[in-house]
């Protein structure tokens, strides 16, 4: 079984960008549209993202009970693409700048990558013409990658039916129904140093200030997944072709872990309540405020539409798939490689 890879999700860029900056005062209608803007630009290539794994080379892989019988386990690594413009314009709307290497990055790439990875096991039904997937990858809460706090699930299942089964002249054919979750969240310790946000609550102006804190980026996506996929058996070789739709409820945001404090005083309830009041008289999408810390998480989501394909090596019951990905919804990319 190919060794789990431990990966850093794609805000350790946004996480560089930050810690290379100096910053005094930002206020909190840019925070909020940050990371609106952030969650708009994100929430499609996390589902897109939740949908790596599961999608083995054949389109069927034949009854439990067959001889030999049909399952196999094994892990997939990959990748996703959040568009450039999620990213820029986070650090455009806080007033910040991309580092040159950074944003060299962001150029090369036409977007930020989101990595992912898994262990992954299918087997094939009983009677009738099906098999079912599992998928799990995951990264406890507290894990340390390159000086950040990273944690990170994605777990999915799958149904798949045969439409047509493969013989000397016709491929497997199969449709398939699936369910993904994928959440996490990434932190970075003190980037900003100290700032502030000041705000008008009547005549007067209260300032929020924050000492140390850390910044983080979390997210998490349900989706239902509706595929269909055709391969062949060529020799060592299967090829194959899917297409899939996705239906995502999703989320995504960040934000400030950090003592709170308001005009040099430890913040309150009360301040808390009058703050919030004061924000949605301005309106501005109020976020999260607790004496804890800052942040705003906005919903976002809706359906998706991609094709997938590639081609499969097989040494005897060793395969080794590599797969490439196009998300209709926002272009982007996908890729993955998986040892089932």
């Amino acid at each position: 079984m190919k060794r789990f890879i431990t990966v850093l999700m794609f805000v350790s860029i946004c996480a560089v960008g930050l810690s290379a900056q100096e910053t005094d005062e930002i206020s909190v209608g840019s925070f909020s549209d940050a990371f609106s803007g952030f969650s708009e630009a994100a929430a499609q290539s996390l589902s897109f993202n939740s949908n790596i794994g599961l999608s083995w080379s054949d389109a069927y892989i034949g009854n439990l009970f067959a001889i030999p019988p049909h399952f196999g386990v094994g892990a997939a690594a990959g990748f996703t693409m959040v568009p450039a413009e999620g990213i820029t314009a986070l650090f455009d709307t806080m007033g910040l700048t991309l580092p040159a290497a950074v944003g060299d990055l962001v150029d090369k790439f036409a977007g930020v990558l989101i990595p992912a990875a898994m262990v992954e096991g299918r087997i094939g039904g009983i009677g009738l013409p099906f098999d079912l997937g599992l998928k799990v990858g995951m990264l406890p809460a507290g894990t340390e990658v390159l000086d950040l706090r990273v944690e990170y699930l994605n777990v999915g299942a799958d149904v798949r039916f045969a439409l047509v089964k493969e013989n000397l002249i016709l491929p497997d054919v199969s449709i398939g129904a699936g369910y993904n979750y994928l959440s996490g969240y990434v932190s970075v310790a003190n980037p900003l140093g100290s700032f502030s946000m000041d705000i008008p609550v009547g005549n007067e102006t209260r300032t929020l200030s924050f000492e140390t804190g850390d910044v983080g980026f979390g997210w998490n996506s349900h989706v239902i997944d509706l595929k269909a996929q055709v391969s062949k058996s060529l020799l060592i070789f299967t090829p194959y072709l899917g297409a899939g739709v996705s239906y995502a409820r999703s989320q995504a945001g960040g934000g400030f872990d950090a003592a709170v404090k308001v005009d040099g005083e430890a913040i309150s309830d009360a301040d808390v309540e009058e703050l919030k009041t004061a924000l949605k008289q301005q309106g501005i999408d109020v976020p999260e405020l607790t004496a804890d810390g800052l942040h705003a998480f906005f919903p976002a989501g809706g359906w998706g539409a991609r094709v997938f394909g590639g081609v499969s090596l097989n040494i005897f019951v060793i395969k080794l798939d590599v797969t490439g990905q196009y998300n209709f919804t926002d272009g982007s990319l996908g890729g993955s490689i998986g040892l089932p």
